[in-house]
């Protein structure tokens, strides 16, 4: 009995120290990219998110590494005000904004 526990236990430690990269899907129904933006120097604050995301995320532990796919599509902002929304979606918001919204996988890699 003592050797069948002994040799399970071996195969539980030697399976797991070869594990492959995990490759997470992000759920688009329950990933929402939030911000904060501020109004007139401090007035108030804007905040929304974007309702239309895709993307993963894969992780090497072994490596010490992993990467970030992720795509929000800009035209999905949400504010909760159908005006505010209408307006973000101008280009005197967003063609500016999309400078800065740049889509780029992220790679990391431990030194």
């Amino acid at each position: 009995m003592n050797r069948l526990v002994l040799v399970s236990i071996a195969a539980l430690v030697s399976a797991s120290a070869s594990a492959a990269p995990v490759t997470y899907v992000l759920d688009p129904s329950h990933t929402y990219p939030s911000f904060e933006a501020d109004h007139m120097g401090g007035l108030s604050v804007w905040r929304g998110k974007f309702t239309q995301t895709a993307g993963k995320v894969v992780y090497d532990k072994d490596a010490k590494s992993g990467s970030i796919d992720i795509t929000v599509k800009v035209d999905s902002v949400d504010f909760g005000m159908a005006k505010m929304d209408e307006h973000a979606k101008s280009p005197e918001i967003f063609i500016s904004a999309l400078a800065l919204m740049l889509v780029r996988p992220i790679n990391k890699a431990a030194n």
